[in-house]
């Protein structure tokens, strides 16, 4: 999704910034317990080129974005890239990056596609690049 402008149309509610672009966005989901392979609330792991963003399926009207809240009762976050301390592989999980911005950590299942079983194998592959895209960003723009 490099040089473009729209993001794929499961990200509903990110609305970019003036000079934005969208880099990639990942099927994820808020992972459940603290070695669990699902998820308790899913939906989208969205990168900018300035940002990455956590967007629920379902995200309440008050909390759509907009505001200058980094996280929501757990359940959103947008983060500049220099508030993010840390991207790491949660090696509890199957398939698990956690984000770690100043109010906390988010571990998030990444997924091959929204019908992924929790055990697919290509959830990892689908990890590995939202793991390794978002480091890259990140260090480029720090």
């Amino acid at each position: 999704m490099s040089a473009t402008t729209e993001f794929p149309r499961q990200v509903k509610h990110v609305r970019l910034r003036d000079g934005e672009r969208p880099i990639a966005a990942w099927v994820a989901g808020i992972a459940y317990g603290t070695k669990s392979n699902t998820t308790k609330v899913g939906g989208t792991l969205v990168l900018t080129d300035q940002r990455v963003i956590f967007e629920p399926l379902k995200l309440p009207r008050a909390l759509i974005p907009g505001s200058n809240r980094r996280w929501i009762a757990g359940h959103f976050f947008d983060l500049e890239f220099s508030e993010v301390r840390q991207v790491a592989i949660d090696e509890r999980r199957r398939a698990a990056v956690v984000i770690t911005g100043p109010d906390g950590s988010m571990a998030l299942n990444v997924a091959a596609s929204r019908m992924s079983m929790a055990w697919s194998k290509k959830n990892i592959a689908a990890r590995d690049d939202a793991y390794s895209q978002l480091r890259a960003a990140i260090a480029a723009a720090t």
